[in-house]
């Protein structure tokens, strides 16, 4: 992934972040010290690498509001190319994991 894409991710995480912060008071340190440490590509194949939740997206999910983790941002069609089939797989069912729970909206 070159610096503009990094760039455009890193802006869609915080983005959804700051929405996430706004509106539900959600905060998430390891989060931001991931972006931080491994940049928004490596933070996202990182947490797309397996099917565990982690607990930010837990949270996120109980909320509703997996349309704010980077699993749903990786989705879009312009950075999808940039992911293995394992990790779109990863995003994919950890989000129809989330649909499952009672008063989801996304």
């Amino acid at each position: 992934m070159d610096r503009k894409m990094q760039i455009e991710l890193y802006n869609d995480f915080m983005r959804a972040y700051k929405t996430a912060m706004k509106e539900h008071g959600f905060k998430s340190q390891p989060f931001l010290r991931m972006l931080d440490d491994h940049g928004p590509y490596e933070t996202a194949k990182k947490l797309t690498n397996q099917l565990k939740w982690q607990s930010g997206y837990e949270k996120l999910a109980f909320l509703g509001r997996t349309d704010l983790t980077v699993e749903h941002i990786i989705l879009q069609g312009k950075y999808r190319k940039y992911f293995t089939n394992k990790q779109i797989y990863n995003a994919e069912e950890k989000i129809r994991q989330a649909k499952l729970i009672k008063g989801h909206i996304y």
